[in-house]
């Protein structure tokens, strides 16, 4: 049963207070991204004691759940090759999946806090369109002056009103470089759109270890793509009367997607402190601390960087509203 309460009405002033209050008494959104990433490295990292812990069974809830182990469990070989499948298959997905995850809930505070609107909450549920979010981030982060960009990080990330050129020469820095991060980090939530919906909606992204070679026959051949990957459906509209299918491969590059996760929820966390401050309900703002072996956006991931990223082989053309 639910209970709706009579609103107020548009010419009513609302005091936002209660509304802020229930958004940031809790701590913020980087303790799940950091829930999530324990997860990945228990399961992707220590994978044996992670096996261990849920071969007795784990009860959880009033629900009790055990290790499935393969046909012919005496079979140890048969067990760990099963396992290692699973693992696999979950480690693919979940690193794509929360590394977009991250960056959206970054991307989408940043933009409710770049300004200081009477409820961040309803500014930021307000955009529900998937076109009109996009458009957001591409104008005021992507393609926005380098000036403005790091204006809005240190008033979001420092708890500076300041202009980047009154920042003191450390606090200039930083901010050059995480304004970099930040627009590295939209680039990328764009770029790779379709292949992080297609683990989040259906979980129509097929994990796998992609190997794409290309040169003449009978000679030495140039390898342009290898490693984890996510294989999914993708089509484009052509004059409303066709949609071109193709089978899109992205690779996944799991250090990058590591070192992501973990800048980003560093992010989260001053974000939230400075947040919850300046509306009333922290004792005080912890501006950004730089991890341990910070880079910069330059070397993020550069290790994995390929010749490709993403790569689509054409399959048919549907017909739209035909016979």
């Amino acid at each position: 049963m639910s209970v709706e309460s009579r609103p107020h009405e548009a010419s009513e002033p609302y005091d936002f207070r209660h509304l802020n209050g229930q958004y940031y008494q809790e701590e913020g959104p980087d303790d799940y991204i950091l829930g999530r990433l324990y997860a990945l490295f228990a399961i992707g990292g220590s994978t044996d004691r992670f096996m261990d812990l849920l071969s007795p069974g784990v009860d959880f809830h009033g629900a009790r759940i055990s290790l499935q182990q393969a046909v012919g469990e005496d079979d140890e070989a048969a067990a760990r090759e099963q396992n290692q499948r699973f693992v696999d298959h979950y480690v693919r997905i979940e690193v794509h999946s929360l590394k977009h995850l991250a960056i959206e809930t970054l991307l989408r505070l940043f933009l409710g806090h770049r300004v200081l609107p009477p409820c961040p909450w309803q500014k930021i549920t307000r955009v529900t369109s998937a076109k009109e979010f996009k458009r957001q981030v591409k104008s005021v982060i992507v393609d926005t002056d380098q000036e403005q960009l790091e204006r809005d990080v240190g008033h979001v990330l420092f708890a500076s009103d300041l202009a980047p050129d009154q920042y003191c020469d450390d606090d200039r820095e930083a901010a050059k470089n995480l304004a970099g991060f930040i627009r590295r980090f939209a680039s990328s939530w764009l770029d790779e759109a379709k292949s992080y919906n297609s683990t989040k909606h259906g979980s129509t992204a097929i994990p796998g270890d992609a190997i794409l070679d290309m040169g003449p026959v009978g000679e030495e051949q140039i390898r342009l793509g290898e490693g984890d990957s996510l294989a999914h459906l993708t089509f484009k509209n052509e004059n409303g009367t066709e949609r071109h299918w193709s089978l899109t491969t992205r690779w996944i590059r799991p250090s990058e997607a590591i070192e992501t996760i973990i800048l980003v929820q560093h992010m989260l966390t001053p974000l939230w402190s400075i947040a919850r401050y300046r509306y009333g309900f922290g004792e005080q703002a912890v501006k950004f601390a730089p991890p341990p072996d910070v880079f910069s956006p330059e070397s993020l991931g550069s290790n994995e960087i390929g010749a490709l990223a993403e790569v689509s082989l054409p399959l048919f053309i549907e017909r739209i509203g035909g016979s």
